[in-house]
């Protein structure tokens, strides 16, 4: 009997031992969805500008083999913290219906979780929920583990530096560092990475420099993220420019030996990318960047003659470039309804075409080759003035080389390209360039 009572005693601890470690297990497993409020300028431009919260959730975790199961899940601490949000503002929510690519998901699976999160939204007291597929290589405990231990600090401010040539901001939030990326800084270039250049030029150095020192000496310098584009000829060049390798690391226990050389020798040859040099002299440990290749090779036209072409205009006769700009200087711009930064620059265009017409011609062309009718229903009820023209698509791929939209190319009063933009980053700054043009053009005495 007594050897069956420690027999039975010793069970029970090892039992004991199981459901502890499942427990702290079960504990230390992250979260699988984040919530929170958008409060800050970054956010507020890089996540939404109209939606007031912000919800990310694993929907991997709602799976039980290949099935859709909503009991796999914790449907009630999600609905809690989405109803703690909804309670303080109860405002448009941004839904991230995030899977990873580990295993293939049905389609009427994927519906059946979105329309099952929206709902839950819905009942937690969000009455507008915009939800947003995505599909990641990353998992979600690799993708949430170096924010687990993140302290969160109510007084963060996220401000957006600006310059002509870079956009910087510090992610100091963990709703930034989540939806944005996980670094302390963002150096955005507006330029594509276009083919001419093999370097950061010392123009472009400058900026970056001038604004990350504006950000403030409270910024913490671990990493930072270059977001940046490239046209076809640029593509391979921004793995040169912005790679990321630090120098091998000789570990302490190896002194000598075939191992040693060879690091030793890995160490002699490694040469920092102009990226990595620029961010260790500003004090960052590491980099990584973001590459959106926009393909397309706009900088052939830079000096050049603008292209001529003659195309109709919406809702009225027909529009010759050259006899348009008739001397002035202009922008010709490609764009489409299907494009969402398109859509917010197209407002501008015409506020600017208001202000400028005598002095500065403003062009759209309509690049996507959508039906008229399309166009011009648009236009009617955006209110825009500023001249568009349609079915200009061959003239964008084969006179203008555009690979992406918006994509302005910039005229002096003689006709000449003298610079391109891809993408829409501010009216201030289609505004600055503008006036840049304008007032050239006055001093000449014209």
């Amino acid at each position: 009997m007594k050897q069956l009572a420690i027999g039975t005693a010793v069970f029970c601890f090892a039992l004991a031992c199981v459901v502890n470690a499942e427990a702290d297990a079960e504990q230390a497993k992250p979260p699988q969805f984040f919530v929170a409020p958008i409060e800050t300028e970054v956010q507020r431009r890089e996540i939404s500008g109209g939606a007031r919260a912000y919800a990310v959730v694993n929907c991997n975790a709602f799976l039980v083999g290949s099935q859709f199961d909503p009991d796999a899940f914790d449907t009630t601490s999600l609905v809690s913290e989405l109803r703690t949000l909804a309670d303080a503002d109860a405002g448009p929510l941004k839904l991230m219906v995030r899977f990873h690519r580990g295993g293939d998901i049905a389609r009427p699976t994927r519906l059946e979780i979105k329309n099952h999160l929206k709902q839950l939204c819905e009942l937690a007291g969000f009455g507008s929920v915009n939800a947003v597929e995505m599909d990641t290589s990353v998992s979600w405990d690799e993708f949430y583990e170096p924010l687990k231990d993140w302290n969160e600090t109510k007084s963060v401010i996220e401000t957006v530096k600006k310059d002509r040539l870079v956009n910087v901001y510090p992610l100091g939030t963990k709703l930034s560092r989540i939806a944005i990326g996980n670094a302390d800084c963002v150096v955005e270039i507006k330029q594509p990475i276009d083919g001419r250049q093999k370097d950061l030029s010392p123009e472009l150095q400058s900026a970056i420099r001038g604004a990350i020192e504006s950000v403030g000496p409270g910024l913490k310098k671990e990493k930072v993220l270059f977001r940046v584009q490239s046209t076809d000829a640029g593509r391979e060049l921004v793995e040169q420019i912005f790679d990321a390798r630090r120098p091998p690391v000789i570990p302490e226990n190896v002194k000598d030996g075939p191992l040693f050389d060879f690091l030793q020798s890995q160490r002699k040859q490694y040469r920092p990318s102009p990226a990595m040099k620029l961010a260790r002299e500003l004090g960052f440990e590491q980099i990584s960047y973001a590459h959106s290749p926009g393909g397309g090779a706009p900088e052939k036209l830079m000096g050049h003659p603008v292209p001529n072409f003659e195309l109709d205009r919406v809702g009225g006769d027909r529009l010759e470039l050259r006899r348009f700009l008739d001397g002035r200087p202009g922008l010709v711009t490609f764009w489409g309804v299907a494009c969402g930064p398109c859509r917010q620059e197209a407002p501008h265009l015409t506020r600017l075409h208001q202000k400028y017409s005598d002095s500065f011609a403003v062009v759209a062309v309509n690049g996507y080759d959508e039906a008229s009718d399309a166009v011009a229903k648009f236009a009617r009820q955006n209110k825009l003035e500023h001249p568009i023209v349609v079915g200009g698509g061959e003239v964008a791929s084969k006179a203008y080389f555009v690979g992406a939209y918006p994509t302005t190319f910039f005229v002096d009063r003689n006709g000449t390209v003298v610079d391109y933009k891809v993408g829409f980053d501010s009216a201030e700054e289609l505004e600055r360039r503008i006036g840049e043009l304008v007032d050239r053009t006055r001093k000449s005495g014209l």
